[in-house]
């Protein structure tokens, strides 16, 4: 099976333009490349990250800088900045942990679908922005963009053309694959992109999973040009992965 994606978490080479989303890398892939630099540095799980996208992430080199906060038994916190040419382009914390008690476990959330679809997955079109041609889609919650729908709740399943291991930086790379929920309420397109992210990670061990992941995308509020967007992703077994919030800012 093809290494693609494993080999954009690689930053000794420039970033690949087919990961491009307008006029830089989008923002999924920077995400797992950020987690990746984190786990070179902490020997505990990544649980939470937050990121914010100050700049186009451009094909050429970039530099991960990770620096401890602190570090206890059984946690550790990070700073982490992504420079291009010697500017920031994107900076974020990230919160690292180990196991702690196992005996009060709860699942609250409810996945908004179970089965895996028979169907083959959405043709590749030349209006998607370029890096989707990374990524299988099947749309089953909610209307397409630029519909002009009141209910702005979007999503199906995904999947990576190139890897079958659901780990961190792979579950990164899912949950900002897809197109936002804001944009269903528009009536045509217009430039946008993930300014701020924070995820939660509700697993640790990676797995082999060929059938796709369940991605399910909310908008409750929009405000001078800013959404504010939900994401949980599943497991095609069921089991919640990971929820994140985002902010989205239209451009113009």
């Amino acid at each position: 099976m093809s290494n693609t994606f494993r080999a954009a978490l690689d930053l000794v080479t420039p970033h690949d333009e087919s990961w491009y989303q307008g006029r830089g890398v989008y923002g999924g892939l920077v995400f797992a490349q950020m987690a990746v630099a984190v786990s070179k540095n902490s020997r505990f799980p990544l649980r939470r990250l937050t990121v914010d996208m100050c700049a186009p992430v451009l094909a050429e080199e970039m530099n991960i800088d990770v620096q401890q906060a602190r570090v206890g038994a059984n946690s550790g916190f990070y700073y982490i900045a992504c420079l291009q040419k010697g500017k920031i382009v994107a900076h974020g914390t990230a919160v690292c942990g180990g196991k702690r008690l196992g005996d009060f476990d709860q699942h609250t959330f409810v996945m908004a679908q179970r089965e895996v679809p028979k169907v083959p997955s959405l043709p590749q079109n030349p209006l998607m922005p370029k890096f989707t041609q990374h990524f299988q889609y099947w749309p089953t919650i909610g209307a397409l963009p630029f519909s002009r729908s009141k209910e702005l709740e979007c999503g199906g399943w995904i999947r990576s053309r190139h890897d079958s291991t659901i780990d961190i930086p792979m579950a990164l790379s899912l949950m900002d694959a897809w197109w936002p929920s804001v944009s269903l309420g528009l009536n045509g397109p217009r430039p946008m992109g993930t300014i701020s992210f924070t995820v939660d990670f509700c697993f640790e061990d990676s797995f082999e999973q060929r059938d796709p992941c369940l991605l399910h995308n909310t908008c409750l509020e929009v405000q001078d040009g800013y959404a504010i967007e939900n994401n949980m992703l599943w497991s095609s077994n069921g089991k919640l992965l990971a929820r994140s919030q985002q902010n989205v800012v239209i451009i113009r």
